[in-house]
């Protein structure tokens, strides 16, 4: 269970596209006929994690030729030798795959997903070389790349190949883009059903996600690039001849079901019961190690695998992730130090009380906290209050502070 939790909230943080055929090498192809045709073909979202953002594909027709075929860019091979260590540092091969319009139109059926056609306005020269273009890369040495979240997907990959073979004859206006926005703020809204994964997002990803992005780096989602084709031009004349809507959800499906327990609320238990615990220890002189033990040791692991995923991890996005200034990896030595940190411990839970307190005054201006992390923090706060009371408390008994993990050495009379 929680391997198939890990690995769905990895897939939704690396904007994973279900692939369905197996890539076609690809093989000398004829000249297209005057009626050839070019279309981006955008997925709705669907109700399982990895279909959450929806998904992009380039569809080429040629009804002279027999021609109608899908092409790609969202495909990986589970096969692939040391898959889920290459999965997680980020370089797992993806690459493009082609299939039949009929077979790529009746998987999404399947799921009950809407599809969207937008017929692109190309003259013949045009949808030639964007076709040679495609088919060129299929070839084994082109076809395959490494993913990036927001730079480098499915999406943003049919977007330049557009660029590219329309050149400058491409056009935007991009004036309907009302006011700027960052990557965190352009996929928050897909999350609403799946609060768990949010959070893990807005853990994982760093400093890039909340930089104002340009037009071009909006374009990593679906739903922005078909946007901003019905906003763009080819050689001045709107670059979307006509738009089919080629499938549409049956009515009163239900959206993907709420977790049992939420996010927000099982923090906020839990600071409830570290305020409830901390009064306990500091009237009656208990020790509460066990609890320790979970608030610090999962914060200090988070902590770990955040400075992990900086170090090692190709995906850019999850550098500089500022959300190390308060979930610290020492936090897990904080737990198991003992009396190895003495005077230095009261210091630690010192720094870290002053800090998490400015943090939460600044966040209206840091915008670094989304409303799960409050609880989090306030935990830290009073557990770190706590343990500077226990201090306190042993200081004047002339004994030597002993840790979070100790057992309450306050004698009865000074508690």
């Amino acid at each position: 269970m929680l391997r198939s939790l890990a690995l769905s909230i990895l897939i939704i943080l690396l904007h994973i596209h279900i692939a369905f055929p197996a890539a076609h090498q690809a093989v000398p192809q004829p000249l297209l006929s005057g009626q050839a045709r070019v279309s981006v073909i955008t997925c709705g979202p669907g109700d399982q994690i990895y279909s959450v953002f929806g998904h992009t594909a380039l569809r080429i027709a040629d009804p002279v030729r027999g021609l109608d075929r899908v092409y790609n860019y969202g495909t990986f091979d589970f096969n692939t030798p040391n898959f889920y260590p290459k999965f997680a540092r980020g370089n797992l091969a993806y690459f493009l795959s082609v299939t039949s319009f009929d077979e790529f139109a009746y998987a999404y059926q399947l799921e009950n997903r809407s599809l969207s056609e937008q017929v692109l306005r190309m003259n013949g020269a045009e949808v030639q070389a964007l076709y040679n273009r495609v088919e060129a890369n299929l070839r084994p040495d082109q076809m395959y790349y490494r993913y990036q979240f927001f730079a480098d997907n499915c999406t943003t990959r049919i977007y330049h190949l557009l660029a590219q073979s329309l050149g400058t004859s491409l056009t935007t206006d991009t004036s309907y883009i009302r006011q700027p926005a960052s990557y965190r703020q352009l996929f928050t809204p897909y999350l609403r059903n799946f609060p768990w994964v949010r959070v893990g997002m807005n853990v994982g990803l760093g400093a890039e996600t909340d930089r104002q992005v340009s037009f071009a780096e909006r374009l990593f989602l679906p739903a922005t690039l078909e946007e901003a084709l019905n906003h763009s031009y080819n050689h001045g004349q709107p670059l979307v001849a006509r738009v089919n809507p080629l499938f549409t959800p049956a009515a009163g499906v239900a959206e993907a079901p709420a977790p049992v327990v939420s996010p927000f609320l099982l923090l906020v238990v839990v600071a409830a019961t570290a305020i409830a615990l901390s009064l306990l220890q500091y009237r009656k002189g208990i020790s509460v190690p066990l609890f320790d033990g979970l608030v610090f040791g999962v914060t200090g692991l988070v902590g770990v695998v955040l400075l992990g995923l900086w170090a090692f991890s190709l995906h850019t996005p999850t550098h500089w992730n500022q959300n190390l200034l308060w979930l610290m990896p020492l936090n897990m030595l904080f737990v198991i130090g003992g009396k190895r940190w003495g005077r230095a411990g009261v210091y630690y839970a010192r720094a870290n009380l002053l800090l998490l307190g400015l943090l939460v005054v600044l966040n209206p201006v840091l915008h670094l906290f989304i409303v799960e992390f409050y609880p989090v923090a306030l935990t830290l706060m009073v557990r770190f209050w706590a343990t500077l009371q226990h201090a306190h408390e042993v200081k004047k008994a002339g004994t030597g502070f002993s840790g979070l993990s100790s057992p309450a050495v306050v004698p009865k009379e000074l508690s």
